[in-house]
């Protein structure tokens, strides 16, 4: 494993609650240099005591780490390798109201409260290596401090953190995904260390998050032309359905698909190429149904369609969703539908 690619050792594969990040605001060659050269088993003994370790140089410059923020954050359109690292450091010391001069390691909850846990600075005329294992020394016992002296609540019990899943109605079936394609969306979802350094991202850029227009070609392919023309990827029978819900932003409730089969039908019977209109109907009739589970199944896989290039955050707004009782829709709002 080389360097570059070993800066995601704790990102992509790992994610404690703590991040420790190096810092600098005048830049230290004999520090640079050690840490470049020494990458590797600083992140290991970093990950024994169960914090993360990052490395800006070596992280800004990682295609994995690349391909997460592109399917995170596809509305930045960054090449991280364009940035540069004293600016990444200039907003993390602004952000955490960091006033030194030299270098420095900084812990950072990751996990909850994006605060700092503790600060160090690092001289390059002592030992490194020492400093650092310093470092995890206090760090641990300012984190065991913090959680047993009962000021940082491991949990809030007077709220719910997420809706009951009996809520929702429309049910999504991840096994639609192919376990090759499920396996990279795993490695490319946020963990909270990688946040942390999208934040930093988000503000370099100036940019909030940014719904990419759907562009529809006249021959039925979908393209997410905000983000570098991410395309979408349907087989027909769900392409139809969501062209269907395209239409109606109202929404339709599963249970009145019957009313549109004929309008499914024809939708269909334009974007295949497949000749046998009795078995179209047989799959349209198959997913109208209120007996069946071929809707859902469809619905699945329109959701699994935008997960292949966007993270969920991003993607839920563009496939179909709904709760119990209500109409299922797409959020997306139909002025950023253009079709050619």
């Amino acid at each position: 494993m080389t360097e570059t690619s070993s800066s995601l050792i704790n990102l992509t594969e790992y994610d404690s609650s703590t991040t420790v990040i190096y810092v600098e605001s005048l830049f230290s060659k004999e520090i640079n240099d050690f840490i470049q050269s020494n990458f590797i088993d600083i992140a290991e003994v970093f990950r024994k005591h169960d914090l993360n370790f990052i490395y800006l140089p070596l992280l800004l410059i990682n295609e994995e780490y690349q391909q997460v923020v592109d399917y995170n954050y596809p509305y930045l359109n960054l090449n991280l390798q364009d940035l540069r690292t004293d600016d990444v450091y200039r907003i993390i010391l602004e952000k955490y109201d960091l006033t030194f001069s030299g270098s420095a390691l900084i812990a950072i909850d990751s996990g909850y409260s994006d605060e700092i846990v503790d600060f160090q600075p690092i001289k390059a005329k002592d030992d490194i290596f020492c400093q650092f294992i310093s470092f995890i020394e206090f760090t641990n016992t300012n984190i065991i401090e913090k959680y047993y002296d009962h000021t940082y609540p491991l949990f809030n019990l007077g709220s719910p953190v997420c809706k009951e899943v009996d809520d929702i109605s429309l049910y999504y079936d991840d096994s639609i995904l192919e376990a090759e394609i499920l396996n990279n969306i795993q490695k490319l979802k946020e963990k909270g260390s990688l946040l942390i350094i999208a934040n930093i991202l988000n503000k370099i850029k100036e940019i909030e998050q940014k719904l990419s227009r759907i562009f529809i070609t006249y021959d039925y392919r979908i393209f997410l032309s905000d983000y570098n023309m991410k395309e979408v990827v349907m087989s027909p029978l769900p392409k139809s359905l969501f062209f269907l819900f395209l239409k109606y932003p109202e929404g339709i409730p599963f249970k009145h698909l019957t009313d549109y089969e004929d309008e499914l039908l024809s939708i269909y019977r334009n974007i295949t190429t497949y000749d046998d209109i009795e078995q179209s109907k047989l799959s349209i009739k198959a997913l109208t149904s209120p007996l069946g589970n071929s809707v859902n199944e469809n619905c699945s896989r329109i959701r699994a369609a935008f997960l292949k290039v966007v993270s969920d955050k991003i993607a839920q707004n563009y496939y179909i969703t709904g709760y119990r009782g209500d109409p299922k829709k797409i959020k997306i709002d139909r002025q950023l539908v253009i079709y050619q």
